[in-house]
């Protein structure tokens, strides 16, 4: 922690390619800014920076401390306003959007928790299809929904974002299903089953899967399908098919027994849970403070 200010200065110094740009900046001179970046390089036992009269190079060595250094700061600094945060008497009233399904199975009991602990701050929260919300004309603080990182939320340049997790999917059917059916013994037996379709995913005939040789697609079909999550859950569990279904929606029937998980081992996480909310220099306290709870309560339930 001794050289951070070094460190910042270091930061400052490549991105402006200049010890003068900086001095005139700091209002400070050239020589001290070079001896703290001297001071710097001393104590890491190797050179940052090429210098000459016109030219201001990162040696390799320079170049990726530059990188892990931003990535670093940028973390602390992260750190110290959700403490300060944390820390604070927070007030309030946050609007909350979700899409339906991971409304219903993760935030809703997530915020009423939520609001267990911050009793002073008030709560609206507005679960709908992610066609039925603008974050910004709506005045929403939070929206959160399973995303990918071609969201075209991510695009936006006055919206910022937050993943809280990683969501893995399970392949599964109901033990009567696989007594009449069989059970398929690989992923591409797949194609000679009943799947069951959730329409409102991108190629939702394609489900992937990875293994020894790489990632691979099986193009499944069956004849039921539905844009409704839900609707699909209570198909399987009746054993109208097999479906790729979120893990967190179906752990305790897997538990109990009402359904088994085929491939978990050759299933890789296709989404995550993301929070988006307004850009803003500052964040609000009131979202800072909902941000890290989420993280905290969605750590404890995706793993």
């Amino acid at each position: 922690m001794e050289y951070i200010s070094d460190i910042r200065l270091f930061i400052k110094v490549v991105r402006k390619k200049s010890f003068s740009s900086v001095a005139a900046e700091t209002g400070t001179s050239q020589s001290s800014i070079s001896k703290r970046i001297a001071r710097l390089e001393e104590s890491l036992g190797v050179q940052l920076l090429k210098r000459s009269t016109r030219h201001l190079a990162l040696t390799e060595s320079g170049a990726d401390f530059f990188v892990r250094a931003e990535r670093f700061l940028a973390d602390l600094d992260d750190a110290c306003k959700t403490a300060s945060a944390l820390g604070a008497d927070v007030k309030g009233h946050l609007r909350v959007h979700s899409t339906l399904g991971i409304g219903q199975s993760l935030v809703a009991p997530a915020v009423a928790e939520f609001k267990r602990e911050n009793r002073d701050i008030s709560i609206d929260l507005v679960m709908a299809p992610n066609s039925a919300t603008n974050l910004l004309q709506q005045e929403i603080d939070v929206t959160i929904r399973l995303s990918s990182d071609r969201d075209s939320l991510r695009s936006h340049t006055s919206i910022a974002y937050d993943v809280l997790g990683p969501v893995r999917y399970l392949v599964c059917g109901a033990p009567s299903y696989f007594e009449e059916m069989g059970t398929p013994a690989t992923p591409r037996d797949l194609e000679k089953h009943n799947c069951l379709i959730l329409t409102n995913q991108s190629s939702p005939n394609y489900w992937r899967f990875g293994g020894p040789d790489g990632e691979y697609a099986v193009r499944v079909s069956g004849s039921y399908s539905s844009n409704s999550g839900v609707a699909l859950y209570e198909a399987l569990r009746r054993g109208l098919g097999i479906g790729r279904m979120v893990e967190y929606q179906v752990t305790d029937d897997l538990k109990a027994g009402r359904l088994v998980s085929l491939f978990p081992d050759l299933i890789r996480p296709l989404r995550v849970i993301t929070a988006y909310y307004p850009r803003a220099k500052r964040i609000p306290a009131k979202t800072e403070i909902f941000l890290a709870f989420m993280k905290r309560y969605l750590g404890t339930r995706l793993t």
